[in-house]
């Protein structure tokens, strides 16, 4: 019988381990560009805050679009049935704000009718945070200023099905575009205000287009808090992160996290697992 205690204590070091394991993995940052829980530079772990998180654009539908206000930050193209929901969304009176690669903003714009091309960054040696990638830009309809991260510039080449886009936002005259790119000004680049925030109306709502990559990412959220509370008014935030899906990790921390912390069920059902083992070791124990 003394050959089965080696056996048991192993088995239930095994359970406990993967149970801190599990734990640990909760609570030790990700990093991952737009990701709510990174609280590095390219995070949003700032603005995920005072939002509540989508898992799923197809859960778009249990809100109400008329009053909420969805923040879509992506490094990669939307699929068709994404792209679907938000127009959904949209036309039922809700405001999206998007931000972040060429390629995930191209997606978007041809979706909805909207053909361009990519010209370059933009670089601002005036109007800048001390740093090239920190560009301050002015907003014309809401009459104020905002810094975006690593802005770029696109043409507009044709629109499709009567959509109107309107640019809402440019940079200062003394930006211009690094087409080499080097980071530095060359002959014959052109210097000029360029456009940094389109606005396409989508049935009673709107589409508010961003090409830069980041607006309320970490390094620049503290600059655009004024900003964001005009744009949002009375309308709930809702944060992007069904781009997670593809990481299991990344998808299960915010399964189990919350804007106000570790989710209390999560920890319910850690505390109610380790009492069970405790309890059954001690029972194990005493019958031996």
């Amino acid at each position: 019988m003394l050959r089965k205690k080696p056996k048991i204590i192993l088995l239930y070091a095994i359970v406990l381990g993967a149970l801190i394991g599990l734990a640990l993995s909760t609570i030790i940052p990700a990093r991952r560009d737009y990701y709510a829980l990174d609280p590095g530079e390219y995070g949003q772990s700032e603005i995920a805050k005072s939002t509540t998180w989508i898992l799923g654009l197809q859960n778009l539908g249990i809100y109400n679009s008329l009053n909420s206000l969805l923040i879509i930050a992506r490094d990669s193209p939307l699929k068709e049935s994404e792209l679907s929901e938000l127009q959904s969304f949209a036309g039922n009176g809700g405001l999206i704000l998007v931000y972040g690669s060429w390629s995930a903003l191209k997606s978007i714009l041809e979706y909805f009718g909207v053909i361009a091309e990519y010209r370059g960054r933009i670089i601002d040696p005036v109007f800048n945070m001390n740093n090239p990638d920190e560009v301050i830009v002015y907003l014309n309809t809401y009459n104020t200023s905002i810094v975006i991260y690593s802005p770029y510039a696109i043409t507009v080449t044709e629109t499709r099905g009567g959509v109107q886009v309107e640019p809402i936002a440019y940079s200062s005259p003394y930006s211009y575009i690094d087409e080499l790119p080097n980071n530095a000004y060359d002959a014959g680049e052109e210097i000029n205000r360029f456009p940094v925030a389109y606005r396409i109306l989508i049935g009673n709502g709107e589409l508010i287009i961003f090409t830069a990559l980041g607006v309320f990412t970490n390094n620049v959220y503290n600059y655009n808090m004024g900003f964001l509370q005009v744009l949002r008014g009375s309308r709930e935030i809702l944060l992007d992160q069904s781009f997670c899906k593809q990481d299991y990790l990344l998808y299960f921390k915010l399964i189990v996290n919350t804007p106000r912390g570790v989710s209390s069920i999560y920890i319910s059902i850690i505390a109610l697992v380790l009492m069970v083992v405790i309890y059954v070791y001690r029972a194990t124990l005493k019958k031996h």
